[in-house]
């Protein structure tokens, strides 16, 4: 990319907690070969230099609408740059990112947009993607090869930041969706900001695979590692498997849930300790964990001990499972059993996948195959009568749309149902909850459970033939 451009920049720089980052941000910009205008948007007057614009002042009273400010510069000065950057005051975007946002730009059809990840660098100096936690994964059947690059869709479309082209920011902002006032929905009022681009004005944003240094924004703080995201070899074996044309990837299910919020959506990279099931007892030897994540719940099984044996939500997110000890097979439900064969198991976890998949009968019906005379089945699935679960329900009503058509919210009720319909009978019944319900609950003599439970817990045996028990 030997062009030089005329950018504009604008940096949301609430209050003066972070202004030593501001500094490193503006430092990175003007070593740039560019020209670059940087302007702060801020609720406090700021002196960084002469030359640094700052507009002073809130588009709400919500000091989380800051970042809002931008769209309004941005609109009155659409003709006048070619390349417009968004941040937040603590994400360092170098000139190797900006060149290869405009090199990926002319590759991709117009409808997609060249995106960015987030990591964080720790104290002996190893990074780890902090953009990748939570719900968020890849979508295996994304990528697009055009030319000599590779792109991929990566959920999570926050990175704090943005870049649109002239261009491509006349074509936001006739879509109508972003001139628009500040707002939450899916991600909060401070991450909406930078993905209005994505969710609302009809751009897909895309990760470029084959030059994936070149996407990595450093997030100054560090704040994160140990809290979310995972380390940057877990996120380059994932990345080289998507790469490869050798192996058709496979899908066990669709994560997601519905469009308007993440509640429900099956957390694909856990945390133990805040797993609602953390604590409870899983007994046996041999285990099977069908629907595994990145493995967090089953390595701590591994640790006392146990052998665990994985059908992960897909074969990329397996290969997180498998860095942890993990057997992981294919995430391809005929393949899986193919491998499986006359193996017998002393529990089958099914964790979060009941939700998610068509028909939970078949696979309860299919797995009886592989328990042992005296396995269990353990079951943990969302409940639907938790009080803020239909609180959330309540404040969608009927405007929420399936990203996966196939979910449903779980109760007692309805998993008590596809366990009778697959010759099973349950052993055991406990709802499943953490911090402030857990407490009440114990308090309560557990009278709430049913409402306090953010999960079920269903432990069942193979029934004898025509012979149901609850």
């Amino acid at each position: 990319m030997k062009n030089k451009l005329k950018i504009l920049v604008a940096i949301a720089n609430y209050g003066s907690k972070n202004d030593h980052y501001v500094k490193l941000l503006i430092e990175s910009y003007r070593r740039m070969r560019h020209d670059v205008e940087i302007v702060i948007m801020s609720n406090i007057a700021k002196n960084y230099a002469p030359d640094i614009r700052v507009c002073i002042g809130l588009p709400s009273k919500n000091p989380w609408s800051l970042p809002f400010r931008h769209k309004e510069i941005f609109f009155r000065q659409q003709d006048e740059y070619d390349l417009f950057i968004y941040s937040e005051d603590d994400t360092l975007i170098e000139e190797r990112h900006v060149d290869s946002f405009m090199i990926w730009n002319e590759y991709l059809p117009d409808a997609y947009i060249p995106g960015f990840l987030r990591y964080e660098e720790s104290s002996d100096k190893k990074k780890y993607i902090s953009s990748v936690h939570s719900h968020f994964y890849w979508d295996i059947d994304s990528v697009l090869q055009v030319g000599p690059y590779s792109f991929a869709y990566f959920s999570n479309l926050h990175s704090a930041s943005f870049m649109l082209t002239r261009k491509q920011l006349k074509s936001a902002i006739r879509s109508k969706g972003f001139m628009v006032p500040p707002h939450a929905g899916k991600y909060d009022l401070l991450c909406s900001a930078a993905t209005d681009p994505y969710t609302q004005c009809g751009f897909n944003k895309m990760i470029c695979i084959s030059e994936i240094d070149d996407c990595l924004l450093h997030h100054l703080p560090d704040i994160y590692i140990g809290k979310l995201g995972i380390p940057f070899d877990e996120f380059s074996a994932q990345l080289d498997l998507l790469r490869s044309n050798k192996v058709k990837l496979k899908s066990f299910f669709n994560p997601g849930a519905l469009k308007e919020t993440w509640y429900f959506d099956k957390l694909i990279y856990e945390k133990l300790q805040e797993l609602p099931e953390k604590n409870i007892d899983v007994p046996g030897k041999r285990v099977l964990s069908v629907g595994c994540g990145s493995g967090e719940f089953e390595a701590q099984l591994i640790k006392k001990g146990k052998t665990v044996t994985a059908i992960p939500v897909d074969d990329l997110i397996g290969i997180s499972s498998r860095m942890k000890g993990i057997e992981v097979l294919s995430a391809d439900m005929n393949k899986a059993e193919t491998v499986l064969k006359n193996r017998k198991f002393d529990i089958i976890l099914v964790r979060y996948v009941l939700e998610y998949i068509e028909n939970p009968t078949g696979l309860l019906y299919g797995l009886k195959k592989f328990l042992d005379k005296d396995g269990q089945l353990f079951i943990i699935s969302l409940n639907r009568k938790n009080l803020k679960y239909r609180k959330i329900l309540k404040k969608l009503g009927t405007e929420a749309k399936k990203i996966n058509s196939a979910f449903r919210l779980t109760d007692y009720g309805k998993v008590k149902k596809w366990l009778v319909q697959s010759d099973y009978h349950i052993t055991r019944r406990k709802y499943l909850m953490k911090g402030r319900a857990h407490a009440f609950s114990k308090i309560s003599l557990h009278i709430f459970d049913v409402l306090l439970g953010s999960s079920i817990l269903l432990v069942a045996r193979k029934s004898e033939k025509g012979v149901i028990f609850d």
